[in-house]
This record gives structure tokens, C-alpha cells and sequence, in this order.
């Protein structure tokens, strides 16, 4: 006997499964990801919230798939700048998920912040 637990989505009592959520909440988030994919690959360089008034997903999801990997940030003039972005993404969700308050990284004097998302694989 498999042992029952607790969707993280709905609440449902289900199966173990190594996601933590039920098949339904799964089937949901995929079809989440894919309207947010194909949006964003007709308006690359979105941000979160252009991306969430878009397509009515909300903003936790999306930045769940850009901790997934499977969504991420552009914008940087250079390479450098780009994992310079990054890192200071990971850092934030880093600190938002120990439930320490989001830190705000300041940008070097001419430094512009990012300016949006794409999908991982564009």
C-alpha cells in the first residue's frame, strides 16, 4: 500500500506522488505553463506581471517555473550582465523561500535592471 498524502495545490488526499501534488493540480500547472510559454514567445522580454494579467496565471506559479527552470530572465546587454541578473535572481528567490524578507540587489551607477522573461528553451 502506497502511503496517501496532502496536494500542495488543492489540499485532495492522493497517492504519493515525488512532485507533492495530485495528477489534476499537475495536469493544471502544465497547462498554466504552456499558455504562459506561448505567450511569451510572441512578447519576449514580458515582465511577471504583463505575463500574469495576460494569461491569469498568478505570479507564484510563474516564478515557480522560472525556479523549475523551465521559464528565465533576459535583458542584459552582455553575457556577463546576464548571469550577473541570474545570480541575483536566485539570491532573492533563495531569500524568499527561507521566508526572509525579498532582498532588492542595487545596480551599479549605468547598470540597467532586467527587462523581462522568456521560455527556457527560446
Amino acid at each position: 500500500m502506497s502511503p496517501v498524502e496532502a496536494c500542495k495545490g488543492c489540499g485532495g488526499l492522493f497517492a504519493f506522488l515525488p512532485r507533492g501534488f495530485c495528477a489534476d493540480c499537475i495536469d493544471q500547472r502544465e497547462r498554466s505553463y504552456q499558455d504562459v510559454r506561448e505567450w511569451l514567445l510572441d512578447n519576449r522580454g514580458a515582465s511577471i506581471g504583463q505575463a500574469t494579467d495576460a494569461t491569469g496565471v498568478e505570479e507564484a506559479l510563474i516564478m515557480a517555473f522560472i525556479r523549475e527552470g523551465r521559464l528565465e530572465f533576459v535583458g542584459g546587454a552582455s553575457p556577463a550582465e546576464d548571469e550577473d541578473l541570474k545570480e541575483r535572481i536566485r539570491r532573492d528567490l533563495a531569500a524568499r523561500e527561507a521566508g526572509a524578507a525579498a532582498t532588492t540587489a542595487t545596480l551599479p551607477p549605468g547598470q540597467q535592471p532586467a527587462r523581462g522573461m522568456r521560455t527556457r528553451a527560446s
